[in-house]
């Protein structure tokens, strides 16, 4: 959401947010990010066994995906907001197990 539009051109994101993210919407309404909220789907299908395997074939796969991972890390870590993105609230194992 942060960059998808620069100098007043227009751009598009999509926000995935926890639960207990959910008070970010009444702040980019104050920043006049306008939002369209989609329903949670249903069921997804699951994807850790392929994209274990994809990583497992290609270091490159690997590498950049460990990247990405920290590259969220740091971005919630220095978030501006703070009392939304509570560092100490995320559990950086959890999605690797």
């Amino acid at each position: 959401v942060g960059r998808t539009a620069r100098m007043g051109r227009r751009g598009s994101a999509l926000l995935l947010l926890r639960p207990h993210e959910d008070t970010y919407v009444p702040f980019l309404a104050v920043r006049k990010a306008p939002l369209t909220p989609m329903a949670p789907a249903a069921a997804l299908p699951p994807l850790k066994a392929a994209l274990t395997k994809l990583a497992v074939a290609d270091r490159a796969v690997m590498e950049k995906g460990a990247r990405a991972y920290v590259s969220y890390l740091k971005a919630y870590q220095e978030h501006v907001c703070k009392y939304v993105f509570v560092f100490d609230r995320l559990r950086p194992g959890q999605p690797a197990s």
